[in-house]
């Protein structure tokens, strides 16, 4: 099975960010994908103002932040 997720780039409405989510979550049931796997197809969709915004919380955080991301921690950080 193939899948592509959304991308995501800017909340235009407040739901469009809860939307992605839920789309995100979805996939990730059917492909049985490990938190950090999760974690790291959700960076990979960032794109535009999404992506520009998770660089800086990127740089904000010690060396190797991204390799120890899990889904959990991306969706916190994702929701501020």
């Amino acid at each position: 099975m193939k899948q592509r997720p959304n991308s995501f780039k800017e909340a235009k409405h407040p739901m469009d960010a809860e939307a992605w989510i839920d789309h995100m979550e979805k996939i990730f049931r059917v492909l049985n994908c490990s938190e950090e796997e999760k974690a790291r197809f959700g960076v990979y969709r960032l794109e535009g103002d999404a992506g520009t915004w998770w660089k800086s919380v990127v740089a904000s955080h010690p060396a190797g932040y991204e390799d120890a991301l899990t889904w959990n921690v991306f969706k916190a950080q994702f929701d501020q």
